[in-house]
């Protein structure tokens, strides 16, 4: 099928993004944004995990593609996060990743979103998976950060 003709089902019809997580996996849906954007398609819903949840939850609150890639690549600096513990368990901060995500999403709320929005999560004790939506009375940034899989985080909400 010819790309004007797959545009003009996506135009015509609603349709879910769901960006999976991975990393450096998860960024390479920057692409997929960028093919969006390029052809003003917006879909219905999108739904995120892990990176997928923070480009998807960029997305839903109206940033563009260029937009998110800054966000990436401020979030992607390591040392921005990560703290080493000699005592206790911790090697990533919660409190250094909130502030990041807090200055992103700020105080909105999952029924704030421009676009649906669903983060998935998974409780780590008893492997139940957790979707945020907008019928959660949760700020964005608490829901990014249960589907990054933090467990000290993970653990107040679910």
């Amino acid at each position: 099928m010819q790309k004007t003709a797959i545009t003009k089902i996506l135009k015509d019809s609603p349709f879910s993004l769901v960006l999976s997580g991975g990393g450096a996996l998860g960024i390479a849906h920057l692409g997929v944004l960028h093919d969006l954007e390029q052809h003003h398609l917006t879909p219905s819903e999108i739904i995120g995990t892990s990176m997928g949840g923070i480009i998807a939850a960029c997305m839903a609150i109206g940033l563009k593609e260029s937009q998110i890639l800054s966000h990436i690549k401020d979030f992607s600096s390591v040392s921005k996060w990560i703290k080493f513990s000699f005592s206790g368990n911790a090697i990533v901060d919660n409190s250094k990743i909130e502030r990041i995500l807090s200055s992103i999403f700020q105080d909105k709320k999952m029924k704030e979103t421009l676009i649906p929005l669903k983060l998935i999560s998974t409780n780590i004790q008893n492997g139940h998976k957790r979707v945020f939506t907008a019928q959660d009375d949760i700020y964005i940034k608490d829901a990014v950060l249960a589907t990054m899989a933090i467990p000290g985080f993970l653990m107040s909400i679910l």
